[in-house]
């Protein structure tokens, strides 16, 4: 995964987005994330998602000042 846009997001609005990996390949979720607006993450370094992983993707609409982020943070369960 190397991007993500959220659409009709609400500035202190708080999304979870349950992945799981159900295939044998493991994917990768960047540290920097394209997309529609400007996205900031709290981890230093690209997710693994293997087989069989369950993860928790946080994401907090915030603004500073005048520009409005996209603050994501991942969370693995096991």
């Amino acid at each position: 995964m190397t991007g993500l846009t959220l659409n009709n997001r609400r500035i202190n609005g708080v999304y979870t987005i349950a992945i799981a990996n159900a295939i044998t390949l493991p994917w990768t979720i960047a540290v920097a994330l394209s997309g529609a607006s400007t996205n900031r993450t709290s981890y230093s370094v690209a997710a693994t998602v293997a087989f069989n992983d369950s993860w928790i993707m946080t994401v907090k609409v915030q603004q500073f000042g005048a520009n409005i982020y996209n603050c994501v943070s991942l969370e693995k369960f096991v």
